[in-house]
């Protein structure tokens, strides 16, 4: 029996061996299971940070682009107000224009006016000139307190 004991033995030690080869790579596996789930659950944590990052920044973008809007629309806004102002400061500028021209006109016809009245009182002017000058020239050379005197007067009604 010692034959058989001795392979008994030796399998039983084989399966020992076996068993215990069994159990480490067991635990090996175990531990590099437990390091991946590790892992895993870390990964898991960084892609859920990561989405909330991720919202977190489309959430921002978004915001931006509707500032962005609010401060085109605001920029267009301010663009048709500054143009409505040019315009209607166009527009009052155009009337104060046309009123002076207006008046421009009304003065060039005042003018005119007043240059043929001023041609006028000069014709009058020389109208009467030359009715002293013939006057006194009818008178010769009387002194000129004898034209009053009453027999000058008499002389003057009988010619």
């Amino acid at each position: 029996m010692e034959v058989l004991d001795v392979v008994v033995l030796h399998m039983q030690d084989q399966l020992e061996h076996n068993f215990k080869a069994e159990t480490s790579l067991n635990r090996l596996l175990r531990e590099k299971l437990l390091s991946k789930e590790l892992e895993l659950e870390q990964l898991e944590a960084g892609l859920a940070s990561s989405l909330r990052t991720h919202d977190v920044l489309q959430n921002e973008i978004r915001r931006l682009q509707d500032e962005l809007s609010c401060l085109n629309h605001k920029t267009k806004e301010m663009e048709l107000q500054m143009m409505r102002t040019g315009l209607e400061e166009r527009d009052q500028l155009w009337e104060e224009v046309k009123h002076s021209g207006e008046t421009i006109i009304m003065l060039e016809h005042e003018v005119v006016s007043l240059k043929k009245k001023i041609d006028a009182l000069d014709e009058d002017v020389l109208i009467k000139e030359g009715q002293i000058t013939i006057l006194k020239d009818s008178l010769g050379d009387k002194p000129f307190d004898t034209v009053y005197s009453p027999k000058s007067v008499k002389e003057f009604a009988l010619e």
